[in-house]
């Protein structure tokens, strides 16, 4: 397991960064000692929503309107349905719920429950129980969250495109396989394959000046935190890496024995 973490330095000011994957495996964990000592050794732990509220809250974005079967023609309707078919899913799924909805429909038939359960932030949680002197914050709140994913799930706005884009379930179940093992052999650039332009600007760039517009006075002010967000956050010319990197900081990737 190679895992996607970095130290941030400046003088003898140390902070890290952590890639996370929302799905995984079993065999990635536990994670190394090491990695849970630098985390006990930072003044907070921050993710990208605060752990405890990702783990309990709950969303109804999935059923704001327009929903599917008000928004989408016959033809379309048909389209769909001939689409969802090897996920098993019917007409009757998809009563009362928006395209965010169906896209999370989908992704309970890959996602299944021990991959989730093997998420970095779901893992990470079970240790923040374990560690009562952890301060965890969030760079956003569960609700911005989520109607960005709503926003971002009615792209394009056009339904036959939408339809054209939705992947077959193998396409699906290889893909995510694909992340995986991507995630676990250290290649973090993987994660963003399939995202197009628009995307990648509204779910990777701009918030990353967000978040950064909150890291950066946090590091200018001494502190040492621990920062565990999406993989797909860290790479690129706009990724976490390189803006930390022009902002003056020496980012170096660490290994971690399991």
């Amino acid at each position: 397991m190679d895992w996607p973490l970095y130290q941030i330095k400046n003088g003898e000011q140390t902070a890290y960064l952590l890639g996370s994957i929302h799905i995984g495996e079993e065999a990635m964990y536990p994670f190394p000692n090491q990695l849970l000592q630098y985390i006990d050794e930072s003044d907070e732990l921050i993710t990208e929503v605060p752990l405890a509220a990702l783990m309990q809250s709950q969303s109804n974005a999935s059923q704001e309107p327009p929903l599917l079967m008000d928004e989408f023609s016959s033809a379309q309707k048909s389209t769909l349905l001939a689409k969802i078919k090897d996920y098993g899913y019917t007409e009757k799924d998809l009563e009362g719920i928006n395209r965010l909805g169906l896209l999370q429909l989908l992704q309970k038939q890959i996602m299944t429950a021990n991959r989730v359960s093997n998420g970095v932030e779901f893992q990470m949680y079970a240790e923040l129980q374990k560690h009562s002197d952890w301060k965890n914050t969030g760079f956003e709140t569960f609700d911005e969250q989520m109607a960005l994913l709503l926003k971002l799930s009615n792209e394009p706005a056009n339904v036959d495109q939408w339809l054209a884009a939705l992947p077959t379930l193998t396409a699906y179940q290889k893909e995510t396989e694909n992340l995986i093992q991507s995630y676990i052999e250290g290649n973090v650039s993987e994660q963003l394959s399939g995202m197009t332009p628009q995307v990648a600007d509204r779910l990777l760039t701009l918030r990353n000046e967000k978040w950064l517009s909150q890291l950066i006075p946090k590091l200018e002010n001494g502190d040492q935190p621990f920062v565990l967000v999406g993989a797909g956050h860290l790479p690129g010319e706009h990724g976490l890496i390189k803006q930390l990197e022009h902002a003056g900081y020496q980012v170096t990737k660490l290994t971690l024995e399991k």
